[in-house]
């Protein structure tokens, strides 16, 4: 088993760039195992976001919140539209 360390450094949220140790909110390591034939490779994958994505990383950080609100909102003046006469 062989054992590879990615870190990108980056939000998982918004994508910018964010310090390790001062500007990240939170830090989040997940262990992914490959297997090739009678081979192994573990990943250990580590998530971070900064503080403005930490609140709604369960919608995706600002990037998906931000989704979520546009389909919101297009659904709402669709449904306004059909149905105001």
């Amino acid at each position: 088993m062989f054992a590879h360390y990615v870190d990108s450094r980056k939000c998982a949220g918004c994508g910018r760039y964010i310090c390790p140790e001062t500007h990240t909110r939170l830090r989040d390591e997940i262990v992914k195992i490959d297997r090739e034939g009678l081979r192994g490779n573990r990943y250990h994958l580590t998530i971070r976001y900064c503080a403005l994505c930490a609140p709604v990383r369960r919608l995706g950080g600002l990037i998906g919140t931000t989704w979520w609100a546009v389909g919101l909102l297009s659904a709402g003046a669709a449904a306004f539209f059909l149905f105001h006469r």
